[in-house]
């Protein structure tokens, strides 16, 4: 087997999510790639917004979509981020 290294499209360093745009999604083998693709991210907890062409139109606020899509993302962390505050300030001592 070959070894195969994948990259987002876009990167979002300072929120830890990935943008995905599924081009060519008549093709069938081009679906079957997004799907291990998504299958991946998910696998290793990665926070990716994917796209397709369907989405990416003059009509369609797509802007709109990315935006929605990380404050839900970041919405959903919340709980954890309380959590490591409340650790933070439980095991911080000043000397």
């Amino acid at each position: 087997k070959t070894l195969r290294v994948w990259y987002p499209d876009f990167w979002r360093p300072e929120l830890n999510i990935g943008i995905e745009y599924f081009g060519m999604i008549r093709d069938e083998q081009y679906r079957e790639l997004m799907k291990k693709k998504k299958t991946l991210y998910d696998k290793l907890d990665i926070d990716f917004i994917g796209l397709d062409t369907n989405l990416v139109q003059p009509s369609r606020n797509w802007e709109k979509f990315i935006v929605m899509r990380i404050l839900e993302i970041m919405d959903s962390k919340l709980p954890i981020y309380r959590k490591l505050e409340q650790l933070k300030r439980k095991y911080t001592w000043s000397s």
